[in-house]
């Protein structure tokens, strides 16, 4: 049995999740970083010593690098059809009515990034497309596709009869950090 490959969902604002896309290679890597917000910091005011106060935590910021690559596609196929459904996590159309102005405003749809047992849901902020080979006829034939977004940390339980449960960490990690140490709440 092969490793599993990465997956790339679009989710609505009901939570659903549509498989957009299964990636062609896993990423060799990827990151998460979380700011922690203070209020004090330790900082010496008039003779008295300011006790830092922790005031929140922000969203995770994750970042992933894929490859996608058809140049070995005897169709000479164009890297871009096999990005493009990321971009219905990126880009939205409101509805506008006959008079063309905006009548439902419609937001980002969230995106899900799952692979093994981690999961990452929240909104791209940034997609950044770096073509880096070419058929010869021009055509784009394989590109780095880098993704910024901002949302939670979750974990996949596989249980026995192969279902999928997505749990989401933040509530946990917040329950660990009213325990004591927050040192506990790093990944």
């Amino acid at each position: 049995m092969g490793l599993a490959k990465a997956r790339i969902y679009s989710v609505d604002a009901s939570d659903k999740a549509k498989l957009i896309i299964t990636v062609q290679f896993n990423p060799e890597s990827y990151s998460l970083t979380r700011t922690v917000n203070y209020r004090g910091k330790g900082a010496i005011q008039k003779g008295t010593y300011d006790v830092t106060q922790f005031v929140n935590c922000n969203d995770y910021t994750f970042n992933v690098e894929l490859l996608f690559d058809t140049s070995t596609d005897p169709k000479k196929e164009d890297v871009r059809r096999k990005i493009k459904p990321l971009l219905q996590c990126v880009y939205l159309k409101n509805e506008k009515n006959s008079e063309g102005k905006v009548i439902n405003l419609i937001e980002p749809k969230k995106f899900r990034f799952a692979w093994g047992t981690f999961c990452f849901t929240g909104f791209i902020e940034s997609l950044n497309e770096n073509y880096t080979m070419f058929h010869s006829n021009g055509m784009p034939a394989r590109a780095r596709v880098t993704i910024s977004a901002t949302g939670q940390v979750g974990e996949i339980k596989y249980d026995a009869s192969s279902e999928v449960e997505e749990k989401n960490m933040t509530s946990h990690l917040m329950s660990q950090s009213k325990v004591g140490n927050p040192r506990k709440n790093s990944l």
